[in-house]
């Protein structure tokens, strides 16, 4: 038992060690929006899409800024998703103020489509830019955010740009989770390997989706993943798959989103999705499970009930861990000390995929935005 748990600490090491250099090395190649130059003429027309349900508190700060951008060229076409709050009247006192801000009002949803999912292809469907964004509806962006994206865009020859807002950070329950989740997340999609076309790996930011309407096209366009709870990420899928050329940057200083308000309500919300993340898969649950309790709880504990080489080899894996946690805190402006709370964090995460997975399945299903949908409908929207 002792070699089989001095083998056990010897090969988590070397794995976290990977993945510190990887996550490292990756994280710091991914390029700063702030630091990239305006775009240049000719401007393409950019069509910004933003679908918005129950968004009363958010709706209107966040398109102020949208209609404050210093890109001379775009269009915003704002839909409301069958709002049940002030939203939809927001956006049609907005209109009023703004003529250059359409707003489409969605009463019913159609068989076979998420609310958002539906609502963004919508507005997709009545742009005409040549370019294309998706944005979130609490998004609070830059004056010169827009312009740099497009910017870059022009210059690096990009069908799709995503870029990472930064996160307002919340209660200090809450960051030690979402400082976790946006780790683990980067380690399994590796976001640094999206550009490299020869790599499958891809990333979709719902914050910020950037493209060009003929990539967006030629992949299918969104109703490819109607049914998709992880739209953006699946809509950077489709992306790849077709062919588009595939950025993404880092938006700390140009992009600005509250995520979730409390731990609770971050909870809530992946619930409705972690399954989905996971391909619906029992098997990957049980697997990404069994993984964070080995490689990320374990040690932990170890540290206290082993001796000798295995004890100094899991202090070993503590540090790097919490190391990895804390750069990547660090890098998105958080709060790198709750690394000292690691294995807290890593067990907020499995009870998340844990009653995921057991109320879809349980429940047959997954709500969202007041709909319903089947597990069935859900499994058979495969990319």
């Amino acid at each position: 038992m002792d070699n089989a748990l001095m083998l056990l600490a010897a090969l988590t090491l070397a794995g976290c060690i990977i993945g510190f250099l990887d996550a490292t090395i990756g994280g710091l190649s991914i390029p700063a929006l702030e630091l990239e130059d305006r775009a240049e003429a000719p401007f393409p027309r950019v069509s910004i899409i933003t679908a918005a349900r129950n968004e009363e508190r958010a709706i209107r700060e966040a398109l102020h800024s949208i209609l404050h951008q210093d890109y001379p060229n775009y269009e915003i076409i704002a839909v409301d998703d069958r709002s049940e709050d002030r939203t939809g009247a927001i956006l049609d006192d907005m209109h009023k103020e703004f003529p250059q801000l359409q707003v489409l009002h969605i009463s019913e949803l159609p068989d076979g489509w998420l609310g958002k999912n539906h609502a963004l292809y919508a507005g997709a469907g009545a742009a005409i830019g040549e370019l294309i964004l998706f944005t979130d509806a609490d998004v609070k962006y830059l004056p010169s955010a827009l312009s740099r994206a497009v910017g870059y865009m022009q210059r690096n020859g990009v069908d799709h740009l995503t870029v990472a807002p930064h996160l307002e950070h919340g209660t200090i329950a809450l960051s030690l989770a979402v400082q976790y989740f946006f780790m683990a997340l980067s380690l399994y999609m590796r976001p640094w390997k999206a550009r490299d076309p020869r790599s499958k790996h891809f990333m979709g930011i719902g914050a910020f989706n950037l493209m060009r309407r003929t990539a967006y096209e030629k992949a299918g366009t969104i109703s490819r993943v109607a049914l998709r709870p992880d739209d953006d990420i699946m809509l950077a899928k489709i992306l790849k798959q077709s062919g588009a050329s595939q950025h993404v940057v880092s938006g700390e200083d140009m992009l600005s989103v509250r995520w979730y308000a409390t731990l609770p309500e971050m909870i809530h919300g992946l619930q409705k999705n972690a399954f989905a993340g996971l391909r619906y898969s029992v098997l990957l649950v049980t697997g990404a499970i069994l993984a964070n309790l080995i490689l990320n709880i374990w040690p932990f504990i170890a540290v206290f009930v082993t001796t000798g080489t295995t004890r100094a080899l899991n202090i070993a894996v503590c540090l790097v861990l919490m190391a990895l946690y804390a750069g990547g805190a660090y890098r998105t402006r958080g709060r790198p000390w709750l690394a000292i709370a690691y294995p807290v964090a890593s067990a907020i995460f499995i009870y998340i995929l844990a009653t995921a997975t057991v109320r879809t399945l349980l429940g047959g299903g997954i709500a969202w935005r007041g709909t319903r949908y089947s597990l069935d409908d859900l499994k058979a929207n495969k990319v």
